[in-house]
């Protein structure tokens, strides 16, 4: 009897199949939606992931003004982004240069509190005058150098990940690349160690930082850098949003979505697994855990403690308007204000988003709150508040920054823990894909093929 047993158990098991391993992912944003899309496309593998906003996306999110898609949250990113633009790529996504709907070419000033210390024209060849003369061409050489020699090491990161190399943690990753000691020091201090003069630290470069996260040039080196590397030219936005891409990874990746669901808890079951407490009062037993959500921001209890980050907190506020000339001591104030880092300014910069048939939208950045009686000061007096969004969009970066491991315990991956070093949407992309391949090698499974190395944009 012993061979026609064997037989009809050999034949369950192919009908039946081997249950696939459960992964479950807290937080759709990019590096929950990254993670998920590496793992289904490794296969064998049963995904769910859990959201507590009412919408995908996590610090990415848009709203209908005048019939056109504006984004409040995540929105640029740069041509050698290979993750984002691979992504849109394949989700059949349209990447276009940012500011479509402002009604022509736009003009950037840098507001110190006094004036503007430098205004760009619609003109390339104007603008790049202006440059000259207010910073040198070496000062400018210095600082493009600098950044492009951060570009090159990073972008080794996707050779790694294409040949299935996993990090255990961000220190890791950072040393791989070349790139820890920029964590370790500050942007200010790299650029003045490269010889590049205090007033484009302090004008330029802080405007950038100011815009790209609420923080001055004192903050961390790499994180300013990759800010850095976000301006310019070079930069792209998602058609339609971009909280598009995270959502067409999810669909395309066939996970069991839970939106409006929290999770409060994660603990680890005596046979090895993993159980998730929920606000909706549902547990799930999982054999892998990524958390992709900031820890702070989600507060649910982990089998080990993490080290708590403060947060940068960045209120948006959209404005429908036009700005004062009084306020800003000239009539045609540029359609972009960057500013220097200054107590006394109650914004951290303003874009305008939106301009068609006499009516204009701004975007103001600022570390506090915004007020009627705050915004009549530089706004003309007929303005109207649209929308606001208090976001904790990144930590506050300080040197020397820790770092969380990505492996908090076996199959528990943190890929946020990565912000410590820079918050972008590319970091979130390849610290998720990170996270799967620790986590396919954790539970055996295959390791995705995908290859992003030669991806390019071709806009």
């Amino acid at each position: 009897m012993r061979g026609p047993i064997a037989f009809l158990c050999a034949v369950a098991t192919v009908v039946l199949g081997d249950p696939q391993p459960h992964v479950c992912i807290v937080g759709s944003g990019i590096a929950g939606s990254s993670a998920a899309h590496f793992l289904a496309q490794g296969g064998g593998v049963r995904l769910s992931v859990f959201e507590k906003e009412h919408h995908v996306g996590g610090r990415m999110h848009v709203f209908d003004y005048r019939n056109t898609t504006i984004e409040a949250g995540g929105t640029i990113i740069h041509v050698g982004n290979k993750y984002m633009v691979g992504f849109a790529r394949q989700l059949g996504l349209e990447l276009v240069r940012p500011g479509q709907h402002s009604g022509g070419a736009l003009r950037m000033g840098i507001y110190t509190g006094d004036g503007f210390a430098l205004e760009t024209s619609t003109s390339k060849i104007v603008t790049l005058g202006k440059m000259l003369w207010r910073y040198g061409p070496l000062n400018l050489k210095k600082m493009h150098d600098v950044v492009q020699r951060t570009l090159d090491k990073f972008e080794t990161i996707y050779t790694a990940q294409d040949e299935g190399t996993a990090f255990p943690s961000p220190n890791a990753l950072l040393t791989a690349l070349g790139l820890f000691d920029s964590t370790q020091t500050s942007l200010e201090a790299i650029m003045l160690a490269e010889g590049v003069s205090p007033r484009l630290i302090n004008e330029l470069m802080a405007g950038i930082t100011r815009v790209n996260y609420g923080q001055n040039t004192t903050m961390s080196g790499f994180g300013g850098l990759v800010g850095l590397a976000g301006s310019g030219d070079d930069l792209r936005a998602i058609a339609g949003g971009s909280f598009q891409i995270p959502e067409g990874l999810l669909r395309e990746a066939k996970v069991d979505l839970h939106l409006s669901t929290a999770v409060t808890a994660v603990t680890v079951t005596s046979d090895g697994k993993f159980e998730l407490a929920t606000t909706s009062g549902a547990l799930a037993t999982c054999d892998g855990v990524v958390l992709a959500a900031p820890q702070e921001l989600t507060q649910a209890q982990l089998p080990v403690a993490l080290a708590a980050r403060a947060f940068q907190m960045t209120h948006t506020t959209f404005v429908q308007g036009e700005l004062s000339a009084a306020y800003f001591g000239q009539a045609d104030v540029p359609e972009i204000v960057l500013t220097t880092e200054n107590a006394s300014l109650p914004f951290s910069s303003i874009g305008l988003q939106y301009r068609k048939d006499g009516v204009s939208l701004y975007k103001v950045f600022s570390r506090a709150p915004m007020t009627s009686a705050t915004l009549g000061h530089f706004f003309q007096p007929d303005f109207t508040v649209v929308k606001t969004y208090p976001w904790a969009a990144y930590p506050t970066f300080q040197v020397p920054e820790t770092f969380t491991p990505f492996e908090v315990v076996p199959g528990l991956v943190y890929p946020n823990a990565i912000e410590n070093a820079a918050s972008a949407m590319e970091m979130s992309a390849l610290s998720g894909r990170n996270a799967a391949l620790l986590m396919q090698k954790h539970l055996g499974l295959p390791l995705t093929s995908a290859s992003f190395a030669a991806v390019k944009d071709e806009l």
